[in-house]
Formats: structure tokens, C-alpha cells, sequence
């Protein structure tokens, strides 16, 4: 059945690729938090996967016979061809290890999917300068991904509602997987703390996390200034932020706050650097005046549940506690594996294999769910150490960096693209800190790095020339240039 529903999909998907390339985009920018839209089949295929994938191909079918003019990646496609090079490299080498899960998570076929996978991927860094021509095909992709983060919101009040009601979650992790008949069961997200069962929210992007994570992204965009028309646009910001510490995911509520943090620090050039006064105090006490109905909420909710505490006991209690207790599981076991071989972190294990590495270094309550099976860093920034290397990383970082700052600064010269700069300048440096911390934002990452070369295309572009045709002037002994508008 998840065969079945993966290859009508997919054709649909193709179709639409090869007609309609830029709507496939904003479809694609649309799935990218419904990671829960998902179906194991030894290899997990996500809604977006599906999606962004058929555009990639077409794509690089096409540029094989031209590429877009003006688009020059050099440093990524350097780090992409060493990634692609190591991984295989990599496979001659491979520890001999029977990892369970079926014959697609082997190591040898496992290596040759994740790399078709990590090209698929980063691929929006490509794709979306392809397709993007103007600054309002830029827009519509953000008003794409925040009306898909409130529409997931949505659901997840309302999973709560009928979960609290009926004692029975509606839309458990795995939900679209069982539908489908794929590999693995059902689990819902829930805890106990001092007699009381905490529900958290999922909706259907996947864990907890990847909820709380892709409206952590949405908080982002909206404290750049982007605006949304409508009576109820300006409510958007406290309902998702609401709607994130109802996940109470650790790394989502971490994460926002440093990445606001760095919001604050970025000028609107991409440079990190002291608040100004005329903006960032703005920002700041626009948080602020959006967090006292969010408090007074709160405040009222702690008489029946102590909310704070939850709060606390999910965030800096986690991280004081030691042994790891921030870390994910696998983070822990991928970090423990570095440190103890040090090189591995300047070369990377290849794409997808650190599980072979590290699978000894799991914490022990992780074993009996982990061990002998695949897993990468959560973090963003570990994964890539723990693939590719320390020193590609770097070069990544400066290269976002040095883009980021070129586009940007180019941006400021020109009022008709000065916001939407604005707006990359605020939004692509603290997503870097934000996927240091989680790799679940890597798709909203680098689509927003595609989002900036993209604009740096479009500042850049050739304005057509205005035709000048010099008459005489019988009023005067020199001539006189007239604009003539020519129609067909």
C-alpha cells in the first residue's frame, strides 16, 4: 500500500516538475514541517521528499544541456563533490555490522541511498535560484511556509482537544506510516510529571520536536518583519509560540531563544553586531508585548498545572542535570565517538555511517531501542562533523556567510529590494544557530540559503535597456533626447 501511494505520488509530483516547476517549489516549501507525512519502507519517504525530489531531477536533467545563466556555486559544489567522493570511498571500508531494520538499511545500499539523499536535500540551495525570478516568487514562499505552520498548529490544538477528551491521541508519531502499512508502530508523545500527564503536542510533523522546530522557523520570519494581510494576521506570532512550548520540546524552546538572541545581535546586512536602536529595540519590545498575553495565559493554566515548572524542568533543568541531559541520544553516542577518534572529525565518516562508529557509545537506557540500529547526530551542525568533516563545515559556514553579507549588502543600495533583504539578513544567521542545535530545520536552512542566492541573482540582473531616439528641437540649436515607447 505505501508503495503504491509513493509511486502515484511521485508521478503526480514528476508531472507537476515538468509542467509547472515553480509551483512544485511552493509545494515543496509547503511540506517541509509535515515530516510526520511519512512511510517506512526500509527507507523513510517524507511528503517533501517526495515532492522535491522529482523537481531536483528534472533540474539536473535540464542542466545538463544548459545551466541557469548567471548562477555560480563554486565552494558548494566543491563540498558536494568531496561528500559525494568520501562517502564512496567510505564503503570499502565498512565495519561488518548487520544492522536491523530490512536490506535497505545495510550499509552499502544505506551508503548509496544517503547519498542520493543528501544531494535531494541540499538541493533548494540549486533549485530555488533556478525557479525564482522575481522578489514576489520569493514571498509566496514564505507566506507558503508560514500558512503551512499555522494549518499544523491548527491540527495539533485540535489533536490536543480530542486527546484530552477521549484519553486517546488521534494523530499518534506514525500515524500516515500505519495508514500506509509501513515498517514500525504508532507511539504518542506524552510524560508524566508529579501526578500529572503532560500531552505534547505532534499535529503531523513527526516527533514533537520536529513541531515544536518548524515554529520555532515560523517566529523567525515573522520577528524579521514579515507581514501577513488580514484582521488576524497580528495574533499569528503568540498562537505559534503558544503552539511551540506545547510541544515541550527541548531543543525547540532552546533553540528559539538563541536564535532570537542572534536575531537581535545581526544587522540587516548579515553581520552580527550591537543592536540598533531605530530596529531591534522594536523587535524586542514587540516580543515583549506579545509574550503578556501569552504570560496571562499561562499564568491562568498553572492553577490546575504547573506550567513553569514543566517549563523549566524541559530546558535549563535538562541542561544543568549533566551526563548529556540536553543531548539527544544519539547525539551523545556520535560526540562520545569523535572525541575518542578525533580524525574521523576532520574527515567525516561518509554519508549515513557514523551508526557504525558510535553504535557502542549509546547511553545505556538508549541501547534497548537504538542499539544495532541506524541513527545520525540530531544536531545539524554534528551530523555534518560526523559525515563530512570539521574542515568542510568551515568552509560551508563562509561561504553562507560571505553570500549572506554580498546579497544583502547589495540589497541595501536599492529601495525596491531593500526589505526583502532586510528580511535574509535577520532570518539566515540565526537559522544557523538554530540548525546548529537541530538538524530538523536542515530543509527550512537551506532553502533560505537558496532563498538569499536567489536574491543576490535578482538584485544582480540586467535591466532592460530604455530606448532613445535624438530629434531636433526647433526651439533650440542642440537636439533633444525623446523617450519613444515602442508596442507592438
Amino acid at each position: 500500500m505505501g508503495t503504491l501511494v509513493i509511486g502515484v505520488t511521485l508521478f503526480a509530483a514528476t508531472f507537476l516538475a515538468l509542467r509547472q516547476p515553480y509551483k512544485a517549489l511552493l509545494v515543496s516549501v509547503f511540506l517541509i514541517p509535515w515530516a510526520g507525512a511519512d512511510v517506512d519502507i526500509g527507507l523513510r519517504v517524507t511528503a517533501y521528499l517526495v515532492f522535491i525530489g522529482p523537481l531536483f531531477a528534472v533540474t539536473l536533467f535540464r542542466s545538463l544541456i544548459a545551466l541557469p545563466q548567471g548562477l555560480h556555486l563554486g565552494v558548494f559544489w566543491l563540498i558536494v563533490a568531496y561528500a559525494i567522493v568520501w562517502s564512496v570511498c567510505q564503503m570499502a571500508f565498512f565495519p561488518s555490522e548487520n544492522v536491523a531494520g530490512g536490506a535497505l538499511r545495510q550499509p552499502a545500499v544505506r551508503g548509496t541511498f544517503q547519498i542520493l539523499m543528501f544531494l535531494v536535500t541540499i538541493s533548494p540551495i540549486w533549485l530555488v535560484p533556478t525557479y525564482v525570478r522575481d522578489k514576489a516568487g520569493l514571498f509566496k514562499m514564505v507566506k507558503a511556509y508560514l500558512f503551512s505552520a499555522v494549518v499544523l498548529a491548527l491540527i495539533g490544538w485540535l489533536q490536543l482537544s480530542i486527546w484530552i477528551a477521549t484519553g486517546s491521541d488521534p494523530f499518534p508519531v506514525g500515524y500516515f506510516n500505519s495508514l500506509l502499512g509501513g515498517m514500525g508502530g504508532e507511539r504518542s508523545g506524552l510524560f508524566h510529571y508529579m501526578g500529572s500527564t503532560i500531552y505534547r503536542m505532534s499535529s503531523f510533523a513527526g516527533e514533537p520536536k520536529g513541531l515544536g522546530n518548524g515554529l520555532a522557523v515560523a517566529l523567525l520570519l515573522l520577528q524579521a518583519g514579515v507581514k501577513l494581510k488580514g484582521a488576524l494576521s497580528r495574533w499569528i506570532w503568540p498562537f505559534l509560540f503558544i503552539s511551540m512550548v506545547a510541544t515541550f520540546s527541548t531543543s525547540a524552546l532552546l533553540g528559539w531563544f538563541g536564535a532570537t538572541v542572534v536575531q537581535l545581535f545581526t544587522s540587516s546586512q548579515g553581520k552580527l553586531t550591537l543592536p540598533r536602536l531605530s530596529t531591534d529595540q522594536r523587535l524586542a519590545r514587540k516580543i515583549f508585548l506579545w509574550m503578556i498575553p501569552v504570560l496571562f495565559l499561562t499564568a491562568v493554566a498553572t492553577h490546575t498545572l504547573p506550567i513553569f515548572e514543566i517549563i523549566e524542568m524541559r530546558t535549563t533543568a535538562r541542561v544543568l542535570e549533566g551526563d548529556g541531559g540536553a543531548l539527544e541520544d544519539s547525539n551523545v553516542a556520535v560526540l562520545y565517538f569523535l572525541l575518542d577518534h578525533p580524525l574521523w572529525a576532520v574527515t567525516g565518516t561518509g554519508l549515513g555511517n557514523v551508526h557504525l562508529y558510535a553504535d557502542s557509545y549509546l547511553p545505556d537506557y538508549a541501547v534497548r531501542y537504538a542499539g544495532d540500529t541506524t541513527f545520525v547526530a540530531k544536531s545539524g551542525a554534528l551530523r555534518w562533523i560526523s559525515e563530512i568533516g570539521f574542515v568542510t563545515l568551515i568552509v560551508f559556514m563562509v561561504w553562507i556567510i560571505s553570500t549572506v553579507n554580498k546579497t544583502c549588502k547589495a540589497g541595501q543600495k536599492q529601495n525596491h529590494h531593500r526589505f526583502l533583504a532586510d528580511i535574509i539578513g535577520k532570518v539566515t544567521l540565526p537559522l544557523l544557530a538554530l540548525w546548529f542545535v537541530s538538524g530538523y530545520i536542515s530543509s527550512q536552512f537551506f532553502m533560505m540559503i537558496g532563498s538569499c542566492v536567489a536574491l543576490g541573482l535578482i538584485i544582480n540582473k540586467p535591466q532592460p535597456a530604455v530606448a532613445t531616439i535624438t530629434t531636433p528641437c526647433a526651439c533650440e540649436m542642440h537636439p533633444r533626447p525623446t523617450h519613444w515607447r515602442i508596442s507592438n
